[in-house]
């Protein structure tokens, strides 16, 4: 029995899975130590011939693709350590399994990477520079990196695209986790890093990356905004035809590639074989044409911002580089340094810009925020958080599946520390947050302000704004009133990161009025906790921890 399991996903690409696996087999050294196999799926019925005449190719299984999770699950139950390809991976430097599952043995290891190393300064997905992580050498050329403190590609640990890990790891996400399709798969696990934040914080890698990914066209019909090839001639239907009068993609074309980035535009170069099996010509009405159409609801992303021209840039890129595309940014400049030449040059009518005529402060800034939102659904963003690729869509996801209102996630807290030469990012570990409780949270507050995503309904009905007498916990004492018709639903993944910086940066942390403001709020909620003697005892509790008595507040 062998100890590693290979799995290849596709769907309506058997022209670059038949590079894939070629490539594969080609550059991997022991490929013994591993089973492999291919689950694929088809659109029509060219398509599922493709892979049928494919498979006469390749002496390992390909198994149509019915229910991929259960599937999965119960492939990779069998074996200790798994790794997952996409078909549009091209292996273009040799690699070793023994080798890799050897150093997959360490407990501080999350997974093995393949598709990052040195060479990659790039991150393809938002066309952006990425800095390279401090590297530790191993042995063999292999390298290893804290993914905790990783920048873009170096900081996404948990992915499907080139990565070997512990199935030990995984079982229990893959079961927790929705997931109806291949497409899914690592959209809804990504989330999932922080589990591992204390157990395993290294990634390894070669010093050069030996696969990269080639994104010629999108196959996924839910993630249609994924970065892509603008050439034509790469189109479905284009490469389909190929395959089909015989061409095949050369492997060896790639040898000499020296790729900057986890996905690069390497293009193909084809070689006629002997397989034609369907005539170039087609008869009326052989496919269809599939046009996926998504009435996708409006999410409106409320940020507000006072005079942090460096930090903005980086948490408006966030959203609009999102999966998720039909949004709204509500821009609002609480009477702070101008922004318009930076929301100018994003070029983007999704950001709605406004600008106070005075300061507000968070609160009624806020409030200027939501009045001129018009999205079905509304979250919170600060200008100096980050939402992760797939963040909108994994929360509108599970807000329609759950029938919910509202829906919260946690956040991953990312501690700077000013040096000479700027800021640096020196730990990052969980944000705080509490399961959803209609009593505790007049108590403590459940998440960080940019976790809820909540509908226009609920807003509406709760008939409430945030509270302006308050410079901190407007956003805890907004929740507290739309918790008395809604429900939170929490998620308990992290999708989003919150900068942390002790100095007059931090738009809440330089307002020292969270001591001052808690008498006011316990003594705002006090009719809500009426009949609830726990909660008011925990309150004055809590006021007496901080030097403060109740009775001076009329508590």
């Amino acid at each position: 029995m062998k100890d590693t399991i290979t799995i290849f996903l596709s769907k309506d690409r058997a022209l670059q899975l038949d590079c894939a696996l070629k490539s594969f087999f080609k550059n991997c050294a022991n490929v013994d130590q591993t089973d492999v196999l291919v689950y694929y799926a088809t659109s029509d019925d060219r398509h599922e011939l493709s892979y049928k005449q494919l498979s006469k190719d390749f002496d390992i299984p390909f198994i149509k693709e019915i229910n991929i999770k259960e599937d999965i699950i119960s492939k990779i139950n069998d074996y200790k350590y798994f790794f997952i390809s996409v078909d549009d991976n091209v292996f273009h430097k040799p690699f070793d399994i023994k080798k890799i599952i050897e150093c997959l043995k360490d407990d501080a290891v999350l997974g093995f990477t393949l598709r990052l190393g040195k060479n990659t300064t790039y991150c393809y997905p938002i066309d952006s520079q990425q800095i390279l992580p401090k590297f530790t050498n191993i042995k063999d050329n292999i390298l290893s990196f804290d993914w905790r403190r990783g920048h873009l590609d170096f900081g996404y640990a948990i992915e499907i695209s080139g990565t070997f890990y512990k199935t030990e790891d995984f079982l229990p996400m893959l079961r927790e986790t929705p997931i109806k399709s291949s497409h899914q798969l690592e959209a809804n696990i990504a989330y999932q890093t922080a589990r591992f934040s204390n157990t395993r914080p290294l990634t390894l890698c070669y010093e050069t990356s030996v696969v990269f990914s080639n994104p010629l066209n999108i196959a996924k019909a839910d993630v249609k905004t994924n970065r892509k090839s603008n050439d034509i001639k790469y189109s479905l239907d284009n490469l389909l035809e190929l395959f089909e009068e015989g061409e095949r993609i050369d492997i060896d074309y790639y040898s000499n590639i020296e790729p900057n980035a986890a996905h690069y535009e390497a293009g193909i170069q084809l070689k006629k074989t002997e397989k034609k099996y369907m005539s170039r010509k087609r008869h009326p009405n052989t496919t269809k044409k599939i046009e996926f159409i998504k009435n996708e609801p409006l999410v409106s992303v409320l940020i507000p911002t006072y005079n942090r021209k460096w930090l903005l840039p980086r948490t408006l890129e966030s959203v609009l580089k999102e999966s998720y595309k039909n949004i709204e940014i509500v821009l609002v400049n609480d009477a702070g340094e101008d922004v318009q030449d930076i929301v100018n040059k994003f070029n983007d009518k999704r950001i709605k810009y406004f600008q106070n005529e005075k300061n507000l402060d968070l609160a009624g800034t806020r409030n200027v925020a939501l009045k001129h939102s018009s999205g079905d659904y509304i979250c919170l963003l600060d200008d100096d958080d980050i939402h992760l690729q797939y963040t909108l869509e994994f929360r509108m996801y599970m807000i329609k599946k759950l029938n919910a209102d509202v829906v919260y996630t946690r956040a991953l807290q990312d501690i700077w520390e000013k040096r000479p030469e700027g800021y640096a990012s020196v730990h990052r570990q969980l944000y705080w947050d509490s399961p959803f409780d209609r009593d505790l949270i007049l108590i403590q507050n459940i998440a960080p302000c940019c976790c809820p995503l909540f509908s226009r309904h609920a807003w509406e009905e709760t008939n409430y704004k945030f509270d302006e007498t308050l410079t901190t916990s407007e956003d805890w004492d907004f929740w507290v009133h739309m918790s008395r018709k809604f429900d939170f639903h929490e998620l308990k993944l992290v999708d989003v990161e919150c900068s942390i910086r002790q100095d007059n940066t931090q738009m809440t942390g330089s307002r020292n009025g969270y001591t001052t403001h808690l008498p006011y709020l316990y003594k705002k909620w006090r009719p809500l906790a009426k009949n609830l003697a726990f909660v008011t005892e925990h309150q004055n509790n809590s006021l007496i921890a901080r030097g403060l008595k109740p009775e001076d507040y009329g508590l």
